[in-house]
């Protein structure tokens, strides 16, 4: 069993995430927006297709979804990371340096 409340609030960080209107949503994952937003507020339990196409216009997987990192945070952090990775080393060290600044700043 699933947790409906889970699912839907991660659709709906997903979906705010990839600025998307529940409409728009609806349209790319060939739903109603009714329908969507019942899912969203844990009001309608959606068939697994309905999750698959969801996800796949988020462009996210399903663990995504009933995972807690779009409440911890974490997922910011992986997000950093992965844009952090692209840069050079003088890059890099540029932006530790901007860190340790703020860092300093707020102590």
């Amino acid at each position: 069993m699933y947790d409906l409340e889970k699912i839907g609030q991660g659709i709906r960080y997903y979906r705010i995430h990839n600025d998307l209107t529940q409409e728009k949503l609806a349209e790319l994952a060939g739903i109603v927006p009714r329908y969507l937003n019942k899912i969203e507020t844990g009001n309608a339990s959606p068939g697994l297709k309905t999750v698959i196409s969801i996800c796949n216009a988020l462009n996210v997987g399903i663990n995504d979804l009933i995972s807690s990192d779009h409440e911890s945070g974490s997922l910011l952090f992986r997000q950093f990371k992965s844009q952090i990775s692209s840069l050079t080393d003088v890059e890099k060290q540029f932006i530790g340096s901007l860190i340790d600044n703020i860092f300093e700043l707020k102590d």
